[in-house]
C-alpha cells in the first residue's frame, strides 16, 4: 500500500491512550503527536500520564539535548523551546524514534551526529540515510555515525518505508515542513499496527489526503 502527503497543519487537542506505557507502537506515535508542537503546530496532547513520561525519560532526554522541553499546558502537553545549533546523539539509546528525530533536526536546522554501535544499527541507520536523501535531506553516513547536515532543505519525494512503521511516521512529521508533495511507499505494516493514526491525522489537519 502507498499514500501520498501533501503538506500538512495539525491544530487542535489530540487524546493519547498511555495506558500501557511500554507499548513501543503507542510510544512512536505519542512522539509523533508531541513533535508537530516542537514544528509550529498548534497541537496539545493528552492522555499523557507520570508512567509514561518516567518509562520514556531517555527519548525525553534527546530531545531536550535538541532544545525542546515537554511542557504542561492547560488542554495539554507540547514540546517547547528553541532548537539548538547542533547535537550529539547516542542513537543505540531511542531506536524507535530516530527517524522523526532525524526529520526534527532537518526541519529546524541543526546539525545533528547520530552515534551508534550496537550490531545491526547500521543498516537501520542506512534505511533512515535513505529516506532523509528522498526527502531533500544532505547527509552523510559513516561506520558508526549519521550526520544531518544544514544546508538543505525537506522538498517531497517518492520513500520507500520497506514496510517499517518508524519510517513512515518520519516521513509523516516531515510532511509538515515539505515543500512538495511525500509519496509513501509500502507501508502495509504501519496500517495494521496504527489502524486509526491516518483517520486522526485527517481530523486534526487542515489539509486531506489519500
Amino acid at each position: 500500500m502507498n499514500l501520498k502527503l501533501p503538506k500538512i497543519s495539525v491544530s487542535g487537542i489530540i487524546n493519547i491512550d498511555t495506558k500501557d506505557p511500554n507499548n513501543s507502537f503507542l510510544v512512536q506515535e505519542c512522539f509523533f503527536w508531541l513533535m508537530t508542537s516542537a514544528l509550529g503546530c498548534d497541537s496539545s496532547i493528552t492522555g499523557i500520564t507520570g508512567d509514561f513520561i518516567a518509562n520514556n525519560s531517555k527519548s525525553i532526554t534527546m530531545i531536550q539535548k535538541l532544545g525542546y522541553f515537554l511542557c504542561k499546558r492547560p488542554y495539554g502537553y507540547e514540546l517547547f523551546g528553541e532548537p539548538c545549533l547542533s547535537a550529539s546523539i547516542n542513537a543505540d539509546e531511542t531506536k524507535d524514534l530516530l527517524p522523526m528525530i532525524a526529520v526534527l533536526c532537518a526541519s529546524t536546522s541543526i546539525e545533528a551526529e547520530f552515534e551508534f554501535s550496537k550490531a545491526g544499527m547500521y543498516d537501520f541507520m542506512s534505511s533512515i540515510n535513505t529516506m532523509m536523501i528522498s526527502l531533500g535531506i544532505n547527509t552523510a553516513l559513516l561506520a558508526n555515525k549519521l550526520l544531518i547536515k544544514t544546508d538543505s532543505v525537506i522538498s517531497g519525494g517518492v520513500v520507500d518505508t520497506i514496510d517499517d512503521a518508524r519510517l513512515v511516521f518520519g516521513c509523516a512529521l516531515a510532511s509538515i515542513v515539505s515543500s512538495q508533495d511525500i509519496m509513501v511507499m509500502n507501508i502495509n505494516s504501519f496500517e495494521r499496527l496504527h489502524p486509526r493514526f491516518w483517520n486522526k491525522l485527517n481530523s486534526s489537519s487542515a489539509f486531506r489526503f489519500g
